[in-house]
């Protein structure tokens, strides 16, 4: 199993921030709207809607960061009845590689990472979620092997990015076949944003959403430090404590909207 230096993670995740294009938000057709405001970092506080409903978390450190977001936020707060399930798991994505690259350096891809497929249905039938947030971050950009003995490929060849839109369609049918509403983040590097458009495209808009959490750090000039105040990232490359529980009461507010 292959563990990743804090400074790797860091150093990725930092990366990616900063040097991502503008984001978007998706209209209600699925048109994309550009955003003119500034990074806002989250929301101080849960709407009232936010309640009633289980929410389940899955993809990798980032992902699992804000399900921990999320989960302070519901226990700090009054009763609301929300059951938030974390099941992300750090260094996943969704290509089934069997090698990555990290730091500049080629390991195998954590074999758990690779069980998405068949772990992700047995948590919707236990748990029965009405809203998943999956983030998949960094990790599908990286230069990686999709099959013993095969070549490095990455992100910016055609057969890597179909690849990822039919393994997200794949993704998204499982996590919703509950009649669960999937949302799907936008922090990635370049090119990712696109990819992930198409794949939200090409899916009914009552199944999925992308989420424009990017602009939400960041503008389209720079993705800064911090924002009023308040650090945005730790030493890891995440989002720091209380940037983390702004955004994840964002993200929570965003799902219950929508409903």
């Amino acid at each position: 199993m292959r563990v990743l230096t804090r400074a790797a993670a860091a150093a990725a995740l930092i990366g990616i921030l900063f040097t991502s294009g503008c984001a978007t938000s998706p209209g209600s057709d699925n048109t994309v709207i550009p955003s003119v405001d500034g990074p806002q970092l989250g929301d101080v506080a849960l709407d009232d809607d936010v309640r009633d409903a289980t929410v389940l978390v899955v993809g990798d450190s980032l992902a699992h960061a804000f399900g921990e977001g999320m989960s302070d936020t519901i226990s700090a707060g009054e009763a609301r009845d929300v059951t938030i399930v974390n099941a992300a798991i750090g260094g996943c994505g969704l290509l089934l590689s069997v090698e990555q690259q990290v730091a500049g350096t080629m390991s195998a891809t954590n074999p758990e990472c690779n069980t998405w497929t068949t772990r992700w249905p047995e948590l919707v039938a236990e748990y029965q979620p009405d809203y998943v947030y999956l983030s998949t971050s960094f990790w599908d950009v990286a230069p990686q092997v999709l099959l013993e003995g095969g070549p490095t490929v990455s992100m910016a060849d055609e057969a890597v990015q179909q690849r990822w839109i039919d393994n997200a369609k794949t993704a998204v049918e499982l996590l919703s076949a509950g009649g669960a509403h999937v949302y799907l983040d936008d922090v990635n590097a370049d090119g990712m944003h696109t990819v992930q458009e198409r794949t939200v495209e090409e899916i009914a808009s009552a199944q999925v959403t992308l989420l424009p959490l990017r602009e939400q750090m960041c503008d389209s000039t720079e993705c800064p430090a911090s924002i009023d105040g308040i650090q945005v990232l730790d030493d890891t490359g995440h989002p720091a404590g209380q940037s983390r529980d702004r955004l994840a009461r964002w993200i929570l507010n965003r799902m219950f909207s929508a409903a």
